[in-house]
């Protein structure tokens, strides 16, 4: 049995063993699109030129490089990249490269994409933008279905080392290397293994992704708006002169340091704002998302009778009708992955359902009826909710928004993410697994997520207790791993 532990973590583990005695870079798989083009085209120049530009632009210490070959037909531009392990030697990746863009050329000239992984290196084209785009298609995996005796044990050394080598090559600075190492420890007799991580480097978030609306983010982060379509006025009548008045207002007040604020113009049309709270934004960007939204829900909905738009760090809303006081549930603003295979509740939709439940009854008890709430979930990955409801919500009403929104606008049978939001007119709830707002008499550490091992639930149940939300969770000892 003891041999038998060595090799049971992945079948890649034991190839970097070999390695070293071999001369050749060690071939492991291919990928060619069956979107393809026809012989003798410009696209298949291009595609040569492409290729013979990532074999021969090797220099030093040079690990990865992209370039594009722009055609005169958009349709004939072809993106590119390599990328070699980070303890490859310069000499070892350039042999590697220039063998997978000679099998590319040789085996997928005609085809609009194509990807080729060596143990050492990987080469990889398309017509379609890949640069600083996270990418998951096409994939090939590699594993070794031997039995294991200790399941548990295994798949907690497992989760716990591949999180941790992931971790630190996202967070390596060395150059543009995203590499890292990690050994396990003997751990119930299975011996060290080294586990190897290496993410494409120099990848930049789109501006609505969730990590570019983290804690240290500085401007306001558009999210979404909507126009009410039922309504609308012509240009140059009273209702815009008084609604030019509310925006000057809605900003002014906002400059001025208020985190919330409601006004009405003549009777004829009422506006409100309400930023993040005061102890959680930098000094002056309440004031910059209000104008921003401002001037934005201006230029979009500028015949509309009523709208609203949200920011990251602010909402804005005006209507000709008085909503003031009033829990309004719609339109809804959502971010949420959710999957279409009905698999059972995770462990981590038990820990998100209370989490959120929590912050919910903290937030419309608290006077400004702002709430946040950090979960440690393991050793490695922390859970951050966030809840707020406009300021002129009763307590009962306020925890009553958020009930809703918990119990009706998360599809909890179907939930793929480990992150999200939802916005409300009246309330809203973000969940991340990355610090995302100053913790205010909180205590915890972000750290990222990137695999999740967990025990499936049994059963799962939602319900209702005066508005607030309360999960029921069954489970037996079959759920779990071992």
């Amino acid at each position: 049995m003891a041999s038998k532990k060595t090799l049971l973590l992945f079948t890649f583990l034991s190839l970097f063993a070999a390695i070293d005695s071999q001369n050749d870079p060690f071939f492991l798989y291919k990928d060619c699109s069956s979107d393809t083009t026809n012989p003798n085209t410009s696209f298949q120049s291009n595609l040569k030129i492409l290729l013979s530009s990532l074999s021969s632009n090797f220099s030093g210490n040079t690990a990865y490089y992209s370039t594009k070959i722009t055609g005169e037909n958009p349709s004939d531009s072809i993106y590119g990249l390599f990328m070699c392990r980070g303890d490859v030697s310069s000499l070892f990746c350039h042999q590697c490269v220039l063998n997978a863009t000679q099998l590319l050329s040789s085996d997928c000239s005609l085809s609009k994409q194509g990807v080729t992984w060596y143990e050492e290196c990987m080469v990889w084209y398309s017509t379609s933008l890949i640069f600083s785009t996270v990418t998951t298609t096409p994939s090939n995996t590699m594993k070794n279905c031997g039995n294991v005796s200790n399941q548990e044990s295994f798949m907690n050394l497992v989760f716990l080392t591949l999180n941790q080598t992931a971790h630190e090559a996202a967070q390596s600075t060395i150059g543009n290397r995203k590499f890292a190492t990690r050994e396990a420890t003997n751990v119930s007799g299975y011996q060290n293994q080294t586990l190897y991580s290496t993410p494409i480097p120099k990848l930049v978030p789109e501006t609505k992704t969730s990590h570019a609306d983290s804690i240290l983010s500085e401007n306001p982060i558009y999210l979404s708006h909507n126009c009410t379509n039922q309504t609308s006025f012509t240009a140059n009548n009273t209702f815009q002169t008084h609604l030019h008045t509310l925006f000057s207002n809605l900003a002014s007040n906002a400059t001025s340091g208020n985190m919330f604020y409601k006004t009405e113009v003549a009777n004829t049309v009422f506006g409100v704002f309400l930023c993040r709270d005061r102890e959680d934004l930098p000094s002056g960007l309440c004031g910059e998302c209000v104008k921003s939204a401002s001037h934005e829900i201006s230029s979009k909905c500028h015949s509309s009778h009523e709208a609203i738009i949200w920011y990251s760090q602010c909402m804005l809303r005006y209507s000709y009708m008085n909503f003031s006081n009033k829990v309004e549930i719609g339109p809804m603003f959502s971010e949420l992955n959710t999957t279409n295979e009905g698999k059972e509740q995770s462990f981590f939709t038990v820990k998100l359902a209370k989490t959120l439940d929590q912050v919910a009854i903290q937030t419309g008890d608290s006077g400004e009826r702002y709430g946040t709430k950090t979960t440690k979930l393991n050793d490695l990955q922390t859970l951050y909710a966030l809840a707020q409801c406009t300021q002129d919500l009763s307590i009962e009403d306020c925890k009553g928004c958020l009930g809703i929104l918990i119990g009706t606008s998360i599809p909890w049978s179907r939930l793929g993410s480990t992150g999200g939001r939802v916005f409300y007119p009246s309330c809203n709830i973000r969940f991340e697994l990355f610090q995302f707002f100053k913790a205010i008499n909180e205590t915890g550490t972000s750290s990222s997520g990137f695999l999740t091992f967990a025990c499936e639930e049994k059963y799962f149940a939602c319900v209702l207790t005066k508005g607030i939300t309360t999960g029921v969770f069954m489970m037996d000892d079959s759920s779990f791993l071992g």
